[in-house]
């Protein structure tokens, strides 16, 4: 059934230069089929649903994809357990800043274009977990500054355990934007955020 799988992550700031919600993302299941690889193991192919969003100093951006991906979980025989993802999305439409002022005195594109992402996540039933992300997108403007852009997000994450189900983690976030406009000299920006987080295991 539709959204029978469901994720969503979102990033709040207490102080600082970025509005208090500043980067969403959620991702659910339109169709897909579970499969069994004994001992525990199991993956889940399928078509999902993207919404993402994120204000960063760099860029801007908001934007729904459709595409196909593959959910992964193994077991070992210790109290670890790994997880995996990989997922290739065609942006149906974005919307996303360019850092000027055009001809036609907008500050922004409407966008279509690709998404890929990956993770893997090991995860200790005592210890907690250690995650790793990467994400590319690549814009190609069908109204504003034309062009196309290549918007790099890698990420990782440490989240141990504390008490019962709580956990206090750190996080490495790292953002390229490369853009190339037909009408405006190129650009390659990056920016690099280091967090701490609160998390409960449901």
């Amino acid at each position: 059934d539709p959204f029978d799988y469901f994720s969503l992550r979102a990033a709040l700031t207490i102080h600082g230069p970025f509005p208090l919600v500043h980067e969403v993302s959620g991702t659910g299941l339109l169709y897909g089929r579970k499969f069994e690889h004994g001992d525990g193991n199991r993956s889940l192919w399928g078509i999902f649903q993207d919404y993402d969003y994120f204000d960063s100093r760099i860029y801007q951006f908001g934007g729904q994809s459709v595409g196909a991906g593959i959910l992964s979980r193994f077991k070992s025989r210790s109290a670890m357990r790994v997880y995996t993802g990989v997922q290739l999305n065609a942006v149906i439409l974005g919307g996303s800043n360019v850092g000027f002022e055009t001809a036609d005195g907008r500050e922004y594109n409407y966008t279509t274009g690709s998404k890929f992402k990956m993770f893997v996540a090991l995860d200790h039933r005592k210890y907690g977990a250690l995650a790793i992300r990467y994400w590319i997108y690549w814009f190609h403007t069908i109204s504003g500054a034309k062009g196309d852009e290549f918007i790099h997000y890698a990420q990782a994450a440490f989240n141990p355990r504390i008490y019962k189900k709580w956990g206090l983690g750190l996080e490495y976030t790292y953002y390229l934007r490369d853009s190339y406009f037909n009408d405006y000299p190129e650009s390659h920006l990056k920016n690099i955020e280091l967090r701490t987080f609160a998390s409960y295991k449901f």
